[in-house]
């Protein structure tokens, strides 16, 4: 229903969301255990959120052994061709398909940090991510709002934009 909604143009399911969850796991990479934030996140999420693949692809339809990576990973691996790299998530091997263009997490760190996208199931989603044409926000959100209501009465339907993540933390500020 939402996707056939006027303004409307992608959407993804996501069980970390940029800007708001994600989440802390060890993995190995060329035997090397390492922390990185990890997005589980739909095949289309990438698309949706505006991220710019920089090399290699983005997820293709199905549930894969595949991961995207931001820059900030590759470069601090020493990857110059990161594509079909491996990396170990538990015991799961994963392949590297594709870069995305880094992005801030945290404006007040002022760089990118190392991140990992995996395609995750949809019964673990807990975020939708709705890409909108400008000027159509708040239509858009009050007519998801009312699907909502509709299909999830007993939970309360929550939104923010994208535009506006960080805008706690600079609030918070006292200078």
């Amino acid at each position: 229903e939402a996707l056939q909604l006027p303004g409307v143009g992608q959407m993804a399911g996501a069980e970390h969301h940029i800007g708001s969850t994600y989440d802390g796991i060890f993995m190995q990479v060329e035997g090397v255990e390492k922390l990185v934030l990890y997005f589980g996140v739909s095949p289309n999420y990438l698309e949706a959120m505006g991220l710019r693949i920089k090399t290699g692809r983005a997820f293709g339809g199905a549930f894969s052994a595949a991961v995207v990576i931001n820059q900030t990973f590759a470069q601090q691996q020493g990857w110059t061709d990161p594509i079909g790299k491996g990396i170990r998530i538990g015991d799961r091997a994963f392949s590297v398909i594709g870069v995305v263009e880094d992005f801030l997490l945290d404006p007040f760190e002022g760089k990118a940090r190392p991140v990992v996208f995996g395609l995750s199931d949809e019964a673990r989603h807990n975020f939708l991510a709705v890409r909108v044409e400008n000027g159509a926000k708040d239509q858009v959100a009050a007519a998801l709002g009312k699907i909502w209501e509709q299909q999830f009465p007993e939970v309360p339907f929550m939104y923010f934009p994208q535009t506006e993540v960080f805008q706690e933390f600079y609030s918070s500020i006292n200078i």
